[in-house]
Order: structure tokens, then sequence, then C-alpha cells
């Protein structure tokens, strides 16, 4: 009898030790999710700030031609560039379509409903 009270407490100290094994794992899952997640902000906020300094440098190289092109402009009378301006038209809707187009769903819903066979 002894032995089997001892067998039971063995096994209920085992069962504890993996139930412990498992949340400490399941920690050090979290832990290292969280750390992940932190390096994502970390590298999205460097690439950013890099992005902006590229774009900046850019602008700085390009500045001298741009000039010179307003100068340019300036003297031809003609714009060019970023001084050219556009016209366009915005586009219309047709109210019969939007008709038509209501009608059809109308009646799609009622032949999906059973009501229109």
């Amino acid at each position: 009898m002894q032995g089997v009270m001892e067998g039971e407490k063995g096994r209920a100290v085992g069962e504890s030790l993996a139930q412990g094994y498992g949340q400490a794992h399941n920690l050090w899952n979290q832990g290292i999710a969280r750390m992940m997640g932190a390096g994502s902000v970390q590298q999205q906020q460097m690439q950013q700030q890099s992005d902006a300094n590229y774009q900046a440098y850019l602008q700085n190289r390009m500045d001298p031609y741009q000039r010179l092109g307003f100068i340019g402009d300036a003297f031809s009378g003609t714009p060019s560039g970023q001084m050219a301006m556009t016209m366009g038209t915005t586009p219309t809707t047709n109210p019969l379509s939007q008709a038509l187009g209501a009608g059809l769903g109308i009646m799609g819903a009622g032949v999906a409903s059973g009501y229109m066979t």
C-alpha cells in the first residue's frame, strides 16, 4: 500500500513539474514574441528615417537643376516640369445607367430571396 501512495506522489510531482515547464515555455515564447515585435517596430522607424534622409538627399541634389529650369522658363516664357499646368475633365455619371444598375440589383435580390422565380 505504501508503494502505491509513493507512486501517486511521484506522479503528482511529475505532473506538477510538467505543468510548470509548460507555463515556463509559454512565458518564454511570449517574451520572444514581444522582443520580435519591438524589433520590428524599431526597424520600421529606422527605415522610415532612412527613407526621409534619402528623399532629402535627392531633393538637395536636384535643386540646382530645378533652379536652372525655372530661370530658363522665365526667359523662354514656356513652363516645363512642375510649372506646367494641365486641364482635365471630371467624369460625369449617367442617370440611365444608374437606374438600370439599381433595377438589376433589386431584381437580383428578389431572385436570390426566392420572391421572384
